[in-house]
């Protein structure tokens, strides 16, 4: 238990430093596709690292053999040895170890509930919904108020009618596979709810989603100046599930200001 404390305190510095170098070098980039690389690799990087032996490359003449000490001739020669008596404090420590340790699987699998209940929602709504196939994307019609995607699956509202540039902004996060990331980074969450970082890391990749979704949206030859109003148009925020992404679920100002930033010259990531 003590030891997988340990594992995961190492995973979040891990995860410090690997977020420190995308807030300071990658995040103000325009290589959103390699920014979302980045953040997905340093996850599972963080993982990996703290598993890595110190002593990997070490040279077998770094280590000396000591011949053990015989308990018997140190008792004839010195008496019986006498150690000092730490059971009561092992046995607080332990005691808390184990508080601590179940107080984590609780909250572990508190979050996993929710992660399944969430997911069960989603299908369950697409399996009562209308359904209609254009072309490579399936629309699903819900009560909802707001669009989002999920799996291959864009989510619209029924009774409203949605921009088509709403519509192709989602099938960009379907296409580009934007799911497998956000399951992946809740996997992690559960597993490290204690860490504040992860929040950021949440924003960060999703944020990369939208860039690379919007990037789309202008690389389709769409007017930059009517998607930029487009975006203006729905300042509003709305509350999606969190396993979905959603044009309405980022923060718009951003968006825009890398939507006309200048391109980052390549030579930057030489």
């Amino acid at each position: 238990m003590i030891a997988f404390g340990i594992y995961l305190l190492k995973v979040s510095v891990c995860l410090a430093v690997f977020y420190a170098l995308y807030a300071t070098v990658f995040r103000r980039t325009t290589f959103f596709r390699f920014n979302r690389c980045y953040l997905l690799l340093s996850l599972l990087a963080s993982f990996i690292i703290p598993l890595v032996p110190l002593n990997l490359f070490a040279s077998k003449y770094d280590l000396i053999d000591l011949p053990a000490l015989n308990s018997s001739f140190i008792e004839m020669e010195y008496g019986p040895l006498l150690l000092p008596r730490q059971v009561s404090d092992s046995v607080i420590s332990f005691s808390y170890a184990q508080i601590t340790f179940c107080i984590y699987l609780i909250v572990v699998f508190l979050l996993l509930i929710r992660f399944v209940v969430t997911i069960f929602r989603l299908m369950r709504l697409k399996r009562y919904a209308q359904r209609h196939q254009a072309d490579d994307r399936m629309i699903v019609r819900t009560a909802l108020s707001r669009p989002f995607s999920f799996l291959k699956w864009i989510f619209i509202p029924r009774r409203q009618k949605v921009d088509p540039l709403i519509v192709e902004h989602e099938r960009a996060h379907v296409i580009q596979h934007h799911w497998v990331d956000l399951f992946l980074l809740e996997v992690v969450i559960i597993l490290l709810w204690f860490n504040p970082l992860m929040l950021l890391y949440r924003r960060a990749i999703q944020l990369q989603h939208e860039y690379l979704a919007d990037e789309h949206i202008v690389e389709q030859g769409v007017s930059l100046e009517y998607y930029l109003n487009c975006l203006l148009l729905h300042t509003q925020q709305a509350s999606v599930p969190f396993l979905t992404n959603s044009f309405y679920c980022q923060s718009i100002q951003q968006r825009i200001m890398m939507m006309t930033k200048d391109k980052t010259p390549q030579r930057f990531s030489a």
